[in-house]
């Protein structure tokens, strides 16, 4: 297992804290827009109750059973305190972590979830993890273009077993390793 602090950190503009049951009813207007889920194969949250009932099992970082370790922050705007998204990482013990995020619109294009990916990662990497891992769907143009951006390479495309938008989803690997 890794060591990451508990402790919330900052970026230039954004404040990213690990998930708290607290924080569910204030992300709730951002993690509820089913804008969200256009391109992954999770329903949007009916209520905020059901974010309390995931944050309160993905912030025992672990999961029961696997040795799988889930470091997860939701992001603020430093300035204003408003709720952006979530970043999520799954770490295996030798294997990429997994990584995954959820922006909310008002803040697409503004460069936010670049400048938390990089301080995720960099933070992980501190703390030993070596490569990471994201699955996207061959039709999310921006997140692939993210992927690119930050340095992951598309490693593999392949059919899915989900349904996304009422068609068979395609999926692409894209892998990072640290430098």
């Amino acid at each position: 297992m890794i060591e990451v602090s508990r402790e919330p950190f900052r970026t230039e503009r954004l404040m990213l804290r690990p998930v708290a049951v607290a924080d569910a009813a204030a992300i709730w207007p951002v993690l509820g827009d089913p804008a969200l889920y256009q391109w992954i194969a999770r329903k949007p949250p009916a209520s905020s109750a059901e974010i309390e009932d995931r944050f309160a099992r993905i912030s025992r970082r672990t999961a029961d059973g696997r040795a799988d370790q889930w470091l997860n922050w939701t992001v603020w705007l430093r300035e204003s305190g408003d709720a952006v998204g979530i970043v999520e990482t799954t770490v295996p013990p030798n294997a990429p972590a997994s990584i995954a995020y959820l922006f909310g619109r008002a803040f697409w294009g503004r460069g936010y979830a670049s400048e938390a990916l990089v301080a995720v990662i960099a933070r992980l990497e501190n703390a030993g993890v070596v490569a990471f891992e994201a699955t996207i769907d061959t039709r999310n143009v921006q997140s692939r273009a993210l992927a690119s951006r930050l340095g992951f390479t598309l490693v593999q495309t392949r059919p899915s077993e989900d349904v996304i938008g009422g068609a068979p989803s395609m999926e692409e690997i894209w892998r990072r390793a640290r430098d």
